[in-house]
């Protein structure tokens, strides 16, 4: 039976409810309609996509929901809703790079690989958080170790210990460690197979030691 949008299915021993996504996208789009500022109806409506896969869909609503918060400056609700959103709109770009990954094509097609790295990319653009900084860079890395791009995954890795290195997070399942030990230690494995994936970055750091020694002389 069907109440408001939920449809319920009820058995000898349990309750199952499943939302009819097609009704309650057409009221969400109703109440954005009738109220551009409603940032909870950009939120359940970018949830909705988000849930029924439709990610394109999930981050276009949380960017225009971020585009209304940001027309109520100064409130301090509106501001609460915008880190949600940032949230929310990172997790979407996430989720999709994971889908395509754990997806057949990834083991057949290179180009399944190239957007999954590519939407782990536009994922850290958007990072509200370290964390989500951190989950990023080490899933580009991973992508970048299956495309046979060890330098690439070596910079990833440097630039998690570098920038983000005081943030602990669990890479293995009951396990935690900070960022920088877990990407040094990844950084080690990578050279002990393949020397020469650090020299991008130890070509990176001898420019940095110039530049710096040249601009103390300068004083």
């Amino acid at each position: 039976f069907l109440v408001n949008d939920v449809v319920f299915s009820v058995s000898p021993s349990h309750v199952c409810a499943y939302f009819v996504w097609e009704d309650l996208e057409k009221k969400l789009l109703g109440r954005i309609e009738a109220n551009p500022d409603d940032l909870a109806a950009f939120v359940e409506l970018g949830d909705g996509y988000h849930i029924v896969k439709k990610f394109d869909k999930a981050i276009e609503s949380f960017t225009k929901g971020l585009d209304a918060a940001a027309k109520k400056a100064g409130d301090a609700a509106a501001k609460s809703a915008e880190a949600d959103l940032r949230s929310r709109r990172f997790e979407s770009y996430f989720a999709d790079a994971e889908e395509t990954v754990n997806s057949k094509a990834a083991d057949a097609a290179p180009d399944a690989l190239k957007k999954a790295y590519a939407r782990y990319e536009e994922g850290l653009k958007v990072a509200a958080t370290a964390d989500q900084s951190v989950r990023a860079l080490w899933k580009m890395a991973e992508a970048a170790i299956a495309m046979k791009d060890d330098s690439n995954a070596v910079l990833l890795y440097h630039k998690m210990l570098s920038e983000f290195g005081g943030v602990v997070y669990a890479f293995e399942l009951k396990s935690t460690s900070k960022s920088a030990v877990f990407a040094q230690r990844e950084i080690g494995k990578i050279k002990e197979r393949n020397a020469k994936a650090c020299e991008k970055l130890e070509e990176m750091a001898r420019d940095a030691l110039q530049k710096a020694v040249a601009a103390k002389d300068t004083k």
